[in-house]
């Protein structure tokens, strides 16, 4: 057998691929939530939460879950929490939603936009960047996922 040879457009799809990965591994997120919200949130009621599973905080509010359109952050945590990505995570709410059995996710274009929505509705979860400004919310943080599918993964 002959070796593949080096080309450059194989030497570029390796060059995006590790810039992709190191993106990925460098993003991480962090989930905030209305400030009368006081109820704790792991990783696996997140998860809950994102598939639709856990609709209502104990209190009995609805959820409302608030997403950035088009955000890297938002897809990086569907992905890691729901398994989907955000063109899945549409459809199946979608799905719920027409169903009746819960609303869909808002999305919105900006963070202030974001945060207002948030701060004004009482239920709301509201997932951002690691490093984008959110005072007066509780935080929720969540690490960048790791390569390995069974590594736990932890929050503060």
């Amino acid at each position: 057998m002959r070796p593949q040879a080096t080309t450059p457009t194989n030497l570029r799809r390796a060059l995006a691929f590790l810039v992709v990965l190191g993106l990925s591994l460098s993003l991480s997120a962090k989930a905030f939530v209305n400030a009368s919200n006081q109820e704790a949130i792991d990783e696996e009621r997140l998860k809950l939460i994102l598939i639709g599973k856990e609709r209502f905080w104990h209190s009995g509010t609805e959820v409302a879950i608030a997403l950035l359109k088009d955000d890297a952050h938002s897809a990086d945590t569907l992905a890691r929490y729901s398994d989907m990505t955000p063109s899945k995570f549409r459809n199946y709410w979608r799905r719920i939603a027409f169903s009746g059995r819960g609303k869909l996710p808002r999305t919105f274009n900006t963070l202030e936009e974001l945060r207002r929505y948030v701060r004004e509705t009482e239920g709301a979860l509201g997932i951002v960047a690691e490093d984008d400004a959110i005072a007066g919310f509780r935080l929720i943080r969540f690490e960048a996922p790791t390569l390995s599918k069974n590594a736990a993964p932890s929050s503060r």
